[in-house]
């Protein structure tokens, strides 16, 4: 269902009589296929973070709650990663070290900040940064449990860690679990609340969107067309 980090390969097959002109002829094929998956991966990766991009996002997301729908009717077994969630992560006051240090600082920040995600998340979990000091990971899990594990356990570390200059910065992140006929900016809107709610409570948490629901410390009713309205 999700992809990893790796890039596409391909097979290549050249027949020729003459063996040296074949392996030049080999050589302008491998370069060519080598520009085109550059080409590839800088059009599908944030040029800072190296991280997926926002336009990579539109297209995965909408692939993953395809193919949700297309095994809903599917019973898995408890313990699998049949559950898929959204986690939308953000630093904690970041816009301070923009004012204070510069932007410079900032994206050397950003881009220490990825390279924890990189490091600590799993290769098949997909990693976006989706824009400013917004990143996005898409995680597959047995269940609530087992994310909430996941991403506390990020959290924790990058509240640990030393960064330039400015020492210890904090991450809030939301989350939500991606229903099969979700729409792509509702599983969004879910858990952007999340991360809202997270922010203004405190900061340096995680908070998922349906126990914030549960606990009634969000509240979600249908308006007269059906649709659904969060407070």
């Amino acid at each position: 269902m999700m992809g990893s980090k790796q890039k596409p390969q391909a097979i290549i097959t050249v027949e020729a009589k003459n063996h040296a002109s074949n392996h030049d002829l080999m050589l302008q094929i491998l370069a060519i296929y080598h520009n085109f998956m550059s080409l590839i991966h800088d059009n599908e990766h944030d040029t800072l973070t190296g991280l997926l991009n926002r336009k990579t996002f539109d297209l995965k997301i909408n692939d993953i709650i395809t193919s949700l729908q297309s095994h809903s009717h599917v019973h898995s077994k408890a313990n699998d990663e049949s559950n898929v969630y959204l986690a939308i992560f953000d630093l904690d006051h970041f816009k301070r070290v923009n004012d204070t240090h510069g932007h410079l600082l900032g994206d050397e920040i950003l881009l220490l900040f990825s390279q924890q995600m990189h490091k600590n998340f799993r290769n098949k979990d997909l990693l976006f940064r989706f824009g400013g000091e917004e990143f996005i990971g898409i995680f597959q899990c047995s269940d609530d449990d087992a994310i909430t594990h996941i991403l506390n356990r990020f959290r924790e570390t990058i509240a640990q860690f030393n960064f330039p200059q400015v020492g210890q910065i904090t991450a809030s992140c939301g989350f939500t679990k991606i229903g099969a006929f979700d729409l792509s900016s509702n599983t969004i809107g879910r858990a952007d609340l999340s991360l809202y709610h997270a922010k203004h409570n405190g900061r340096n948490q995680i908070c998922q969107y349906e126990q914030l629901i549960a606990s009634g410390a969000l509240e979600e009713k249908k308006s007269s067309s059906g649709d659904i309205e969060l407070f």
